[in-house]
């Protein structure tokens, strides 16, 4: 799954540049859009989203499909919702979304975000540049996880720091000129677990 950014128009110029790169590595991709959105519309839906991600990942797994997920910015927070057990109003627990391994991209999270108990791995990419995740912080539900990197005690996540020319902004890891490179790295990560 790709989870793209509240600001990205149905993840244009942003997560769905990535589909080519998988697809080319093997992968089915399925690219997990929404509109764009307001900021108050985003806080108020983010539970539904989620819940829709959870739903459709746990269809994928039973059917016999390894589910991974790439989320950039707010589709962190998606993910991460999505991978957490929730409860219905009848209080009957119903478990998080089973993804393998997770990949979270200049992450509007906490830093010390709790994750679901499926994952093997959980890979945080972030640049301590990245001046939009500093302000989001200040922004209930969000935090800046993508500009500090993970500071809890979950041993399954695994900070990258972005260096050079990718430190700069908050959405350069998807322009053109870095993208075959920074694609590989995410691709390179779930590779390593399959020959692990």
């Amino acid at each position: 799954f790709l989870v793209h950014g509240f600001w990205s128009p149905r993840g244009r110029n942003e997560t769905d540049n990535l589909r080519p790169y998988f697809e080319r590595a093997g992968y089915r991709v399925e690219e997990w859009d929404r509109t764009r959105e307001g900021l108050v519309k985003v806080h108020l839906t983010l539970g539904d989203v989620a819940y829709g991600l959870r739903r459709f990942a746990l269809f994928a797994h039973e059917h016999g499909w390894k589910v991974y997920a790439v989320g950039h910015s707010h589709g962190a927070s998606i993910i991460q919702i999505a991978s957490l057990p929730y409860f219905r109003e009848s209080w009957e627990e119903f478990p998080g979304a089973p993804f393998e391994q997770i990949t979270l991209i200049n992450a509007a999270l906490d830093s010390d975000a709790k994750f679901g108990e499926y994952m093997k791995k959980i890979h945080v990419y972030y640049s301590k540049r990245d001046w939009i995740l500093q302000i989001a912080r200040i922004v209930p539900m969000w935090g800046n996880l993508g500009a500090v990197g993970y500071k809890g005690t979950d041993k399954r996540v695994i900070n990258h720091e972005f260096k050079g020319a990718l430190i700069k902004t908050h959405n350069r890891f998807f322009e053109d000129k870095f993208l075959a490179t920074a694609s590989q790295f995410v691709i390179g990560d779930y590779e390593d677990e399959e020959t692990s």
